[in-house]
């Protein structure tokens, strides 16, 4: 699916390439949102990072049928990504005829606040339109108040909940999700 959208400051969101593989990675690795849950101990996380969050994997995750992503480059740099996923639903969205799933989206924090963030969710929700979707659903911390508040703007309600693993740690993500209307 070749979507590209232009927003301020010199932001271009692409799809994502197997050469960006190590650029998701860095992003990935600098903004794991899980850093400062209170309950899962930073080699658990460090761990997590370094086993899930690497080139290799996001190679990985670039050849998978299910798995879109794109880049928001700005001034040609990659400052975050997107990653949906058309696999698995959680069980609050069962009745969901043709859901996706918001896996991740990570900005770096340089760019928080400049847009990046909504040029990457408008991307979701064209790449969601385009595939005739039902629903767009995500989980998120519930240690992350930033990314909630900024998925309630965008439309997302809060449907359930779910354990997100990292090490020995659980974590209880909140599970978001927002309709889509077919045009």
């Amino acid at each position: 699916m070749n979507l590209q959208f232009a927003v301020p400051m010199n932001c271009v969101v692409r799809a994502a390439t197997p050469s960006d593989a190590a650029h998701m990675a860095a992003i990935g690795a600098a903004t794991f949102a899980l850093g400062d849950s209170p309950s899962t101990p930073r080699a658990d996380l460090d761990a997590y990072v370094q086993s899930e969050l690497t080139a290799a994997r996001f190679t990985e995750h670039l050849q998978n049928p299910s798995i879109a992503a794109y880049v928001a480059d700005v001034d040609g740099e990659p400052a975050g990504y997107l990653m949906l996923r058309s696999d698995g639903r959680a069980a609050c969205i069962a009745s969901s005829k043709r859901p996706l799933r918001l896996w991740r989206i990570y900005v770096l924090s340089e760019f928080h606040g400049a847009g990046v963030a909504a040029a990457l969710m408008q991307t979701a929700f064209e790449h969601a339109r385009v595939m005739t979707c039902d629903v767009l659903w995500l989980g998120v911390s519930e240690h992350n108040a930033r990314g909630q508040a900024f998925y309630r703007k965008h439309g997302f309600v809060v449907v359930g909940d779910e354990q997100f693993h990292v090490g020995a740690g659980a974590h209880h993500d909140v599970i978001m999700a927002r309709a889509l209307e077919q045009s």
